[in-house]
């Protein structure tokens, strides 16, 4: 079964505090896909009966900031088990993805700017996902990125700045962890998608 983290007691903090919770459009994005999801919160990560149940799941930057110990490390024993993680720029789960972060480009001047760019690598995970009319144009980025090496991992996409420059850093990666799997991208999938919306 599909499942994503989307917190009602986090969206209610943040949304308090003037902040959107952009891992609401995580459900939006399972929806444009034709897919069927569960939506989880933030307590159920420690029930084993639930996390259980789950074959993948997609974690948001938000929620993935406020994850327990006890919540990364039930992912963490998850994925080794066989779970499949989606990790969008998550920083506390760096090596069920292979990664190391080192540092994080944030969104400048306001939500609506573009942070970086990227190009998705030959491989059979991204095969026909970039469209062939715009294949030269590089994806946009529209939330703060994390900077991060491989350890581990494999590069699905590379990172560029604001100016075409190559960071010397993956976008999205791939990581097989235990007897399971862990994509990471390093930007607010959700938020991207939001916006560019």
């Amino acid at each position: 079964m599909l499942a994503y983290l989307l917190d009602d007691g986090l969206r209610d903090t943040l949304n308090r505090a003037q902040s959107n919770y952009w891992d609401v459009y995580i459900q939006e994005i399972v929806e444009m896909l034709g897919l069927r999801g569960r939506r989880l919160c933030l307590a159920e990560l420690t029930d084993e009966r639930v996390l259980g149940s789950v074959s993948t799941l997609l974690v948001g930057a938000q929620s993935g900031a406020h994850l327990s110990e006890a919540q990364v490390g039930a992912l963490e024993g998850w994925v080794r088990a066989g779970g499949l993680l989606i990790g969008f720029a998550l920083t506390r789960l760096d090596q069920v993805f292979g990664i190391r972060t080192r540092d994080t480009i944030r969104q400048q001047p306001d939500d609506w700017s573009i942070s970086a760019c990227f190009e998705l690598w030959p491989h059979p995970l991204t095969r026909e996902v970039h469209p062939a009319l715009l294949a030269e144009q590089r994806l946009l980025a529209l939330s703060d990125v994390q900077l991060v090496g491989l350890a581990g991992s494999e590069e699905l996409a590379r990172l560029y700045d604001t100016s075409g420059t190559d960071t010397g850093c993956p976008a999205i990666t791939w990581h097989a962890y235990g007897h399971g799997h862990a994509g990471y991208f390093a930007f607010d999938a959700a938020k991207t998608i939001w916006v560019l919306h």
